[in-house]
């Protein structure tokens, strides 16, 4: 019986092993799903003399074939699979798997054990910053919204793997500018805070088991709480919307409730925890919807991925600008790769009526994405001061021949738009004088 189960597991070995080559013999091109995530394959290179005399063409040929076996996406989703099955282990980079099998991004872990600490001198500088930038948008009818997003890691210590002493942590980034922040008297929307008061009466889970970001069911109620919160410190209406529960699902999972597990590039799709998806109505359009500007990390996708709320209840002109660097929507602007600072940051925030920072927990460290920090010098000088200031100053440039004309040479030779470099040089003249 023994030698037998030893033939039967011998042959098993065999056919895997040749499986390439019998596809390739009968000429199957695709077996199973296409593998997620960073696994380009090559182009088929040509031959030249120089690259076959430099051993170049052969290595990249091998290479080629290597990564156009018609097995090959099966074989490397088997073996994340018997690894993930029996060692517990996955080869993406930067997950860790902990009890039950819950995904969790190794970032959001070490932010809640405090790995990632920001010196408190800094702390203390940005929160009073902040401050004064929302006191001074204020009085500009402009409202700046803080608002801060839980890591998965600090909402299920639970599931953490053993190896992480998460009950010995102390101190973190969250917990030192939350105080800080108190203390200035900041205006902040702590969803982590709330998120963690709310969640033993939550019918559905905060995170997706194999999910990075919250859940999507929760984003009618963060935002029902932000229309409130923006409604009642402004002057600002946002239109209405209502929501009721829908169906429970643990397979047709939207949008980024199942980012992680996509990733691991398993055969079978591991476990989920029931999720539900609200049906959501949204009122007619309103007359003048406020304008947003809404800076931070990836959270915001949820804002217009699972439902519509950037579309519907704000205006136009709204835009997210992905960690402060690129514009990350409307789709439009994203495809073009616009870096943010090319733009006139003045200009941007003051044609919007309200700025986001959504930041989560493992980004405090680079505190609001350095917005706080490069739109202070405009509150330091003052804001309708700089208006007035900078107005006077491009007319005198204009209205000058000699100072135009080497205006427009530094324009030609730097590569940025004329009206764009005026008012970068304005800008750094009343900044340093």
């Amino acid at each position: 019986m023994g030698k037998q189960i030893t033939n039967f597991l011998a042959c098993c070995i065999f056919l895997f092993l040749t499986l390439p080559m019998i596809l390739l013999v009968f000429n199957v091109k695709n077996v199973g799903s296409p593998l997620v995530g960073n696994y380009d394959k090559s182009a088929k290179p040509y031959l030249t003399t120089k690259s076959w005399m430099k051993g170049i063409y052969q290595a990249s040929i091998e290479k080629y074939f290597s990564d156009h076996i018609p097995s090959r996406d099966f074989i490397i989703r088997f073996y994340n699979s018997f690894r993930f099955t029996f060692m517990n282990h996955v080869i993406a980079e930067g997950v860790t798997v902990g009890k039950s099998d819950v995904l969790y991004q190794q970032m959001y872990i070490d932010a809640f054990l405090g790995r990632d600490l920001v010196k408190s001198e800094e702390i203390e500088k940005n929160v009073q910053q902040l401050r004064m930038v929302q006191d001074s948008l204020k009085a500009n009818n402009k409202l700046l919204v803080f608002i801060i997003a839980p890591g998965k890691a600090s909402v299920y210590p639970e599931y953490l793997p053993d190896s992480v002493k998460w009950q010995q942590a102390s101190q973190n980034n969250y917990s030192a500018y939350t105080l800080a922040l108190q203390k200035a008297g900041c205006e902040v929307v702590d969803f982590r805070k709330w998120l963690l008061q709310i969640k033993p009466t939550l019918q559905y889970p905060v995170y997706p088991k194999n999910g990075t970001h919250w859940s999507g069911h929760l984003l009618p109620l963060l935002m029902d709480s932000l229309k409130k919160y923006i409604e009642f410190n402004s002057t600002f209406t946002l239109p209405s919307f209502t929501f009721i529960p829908g169906a429970e699902t643990t397979k047709d999972l939207k949008y980024t409730d199942n980012d992680i597990g996509e990733k691991l590039n398993l055969l079978c799709e591991p476990d989920q925890w029931k999720l539900s998806y609200p049906i959501v109505s949204f009122s007619k359009p309103i007359a003048k919807k406020p304008n947003l500007l809404s800076i931070g990390d990836s959270y915001n996708q949820s804002f217009w991925g699972f439902y519509p709320f950037f579309q519907q209840l704000f205006g136009d002109s709204t835009q997210f600008w992905y960690y402060n660097n690129l514009i990350g929507w409307p789709d439009e602007l994203q495809k073009k790769y616009i870096d943010v600072k090319s733009l006139d940051l003045f200009d941007e925030v003051m044609s919007r009526d309200i700025v986001f920072i959504v930041s989560t927990e493992q980004n405090l460290k680079t505190f609001s994405f350095n917005f706080v920090n490069e739109f202070y010098p405009y509150v330091k000088y003052g804001i309708k001061r700089y208006e007035l200031d900078r107005s006077l100053m491009i007319r005198k440039i204009k209205g000058s021949p000699e100072w135009s004309y080497k205006m427009n040479e530094k324009s030609v030779s730097n590569g940025i738009p004329l009206e764009r470099m005026i008012r970068m040089d304005v800008e750094w003249l009343l900044f340093n004088q």
